[in-house]
């Protein structure tokens, strides 16, 4: 059986929420450290000792703000989606969508929106953690938001000329990975693609976290 081609892919290929999401951590997180600096009680905290921890507290502040967000706007999208084109034939496995027919993963339409959404929050919370680091570099709001805006919009332009298997963007739109097979050698290894992308956000991740905490461990 298959079902509206068309339709069912909208809400894989729909980015414009992940766009606003990263507007969003924009708005709300490129302070968070700045802010501090520009007021010099960034000071106050190091001399006490408990720059290390304020620092991680602000990243898991960081992080649960993206989740809560992120999800807030994805599930706008579903609704959004259901109120157009109703939810019939989610249950059904991906491969009823025609263009989803060589799809290489055993799931069902729902289980492939959650998982959508979950590579997004993937690429989200790097992003965030992007501009977490950002933020301690910046000697107050404006800069940091400045930054961080150039930087975001440096991503979107750099997508379109980055290998996908590399490129942490990729993680937004998921047609392509559920669409056909794409694999990338690894050492001599096949590895789907979106695997490697995935390891390369953690590793921006692990990186930003490590330089904002080491960050947070000196005023100025």
């Amino acid at each position: 059986k298959n079902i509206n081609t068309i339709k069912k892919r909208f809400i894989f290929d729909y980015k414009f929420s992940t766009i606003l999401s990263m507007l969003i951590i924009i708005l709300a997180i490129s302070p968070i450290v700045a802010k501090e600096k520009s007021i010099g009680y960034d000071r106050l905290i190091v001399s006490t000792g408990k720059g290390t921890r304020v620092m991680i507290a602000k990243i898991i502040t960081a992080s649960l703000f993206t989740v809560i967000s992120s999800f807030i706007l994805f599930a706008s999208d579903v609704i959004y989606y259901q109120q157009i084109y109703g939810f019939d034939g989610l249950d059904l496995p991906i491969y009823a969508i025609e263009a989803f027919k060589n799809c290489p993963f055993e799931l069902t339409l729902i289980g492939a929106v959650f998982m959508t959404y979950l590579l997004r929050l993937a690429f989200l919370l790097t992003f965030s953690f992007m501009v977490v680091f950002i933020s301690a570099l910046s000697k107050n709001e404006i800069a940091s938001m400045a930054v961080s805006m150039g930087t975001a919009f440096l991503l979107v332009i750099l997508s379109e000329h980055i290998p996908s298997e590399i490129s942490p963007t990729s993680l937004i739109g998921t047609s392509d990975m559920f669409s056909k097979v794409k694999i990338t050698d690894v050492l001599g290894f096949p590895v789907f693609s979106f695997v490697v992308a995935l390891f390369v956000v953690a590793l921006l991740s692990v990186i930003f976290i490590t330089f904002s905490i080491r960050r947070g461990r000196k005023c100025c």
